[in-house]
């Protein structure tokens, strides 16, 4: 298979995000649930809290690339991936 793993669950749940995005009342910028998905991926196969999830994430290139953001994105906080 070529497909990069994260170029699966892009293609496979793209459809969700779209449901599941909302306008914000306070305006704030909204996350992706798929952005989100995947950090819960990445927590769930290396057995991470959520503030780990967050370092590692911004720790490592491979978690970064896999998650779907580049070095200028904001990483979703603790507090945000532990409420999704």
């Amino acid at each position: 298979m070529s497909d990069s793993p994260s170029r699966f669950l892009g293609n496979h749940f793209a459809h969700c995000s779209k449901k599941v995005m909302r306008k914000s009342n306070a305006d704030r910028r909204r996350i992706d649930p798929l952005i989100l998905f995947k950090m819960l991926v990445l927590q769930q196969l290396f057995n991470l809290s959520d503030d780990e999830t967050e370092l590692q994430v911004n720790d490592r290139r491979s978690f970064e690339e896999f998650v779907g953001l580049g070095v200028i994105n904001d990483i979703p906080d603790a507090t945000t991936l532990a409420f999704f």
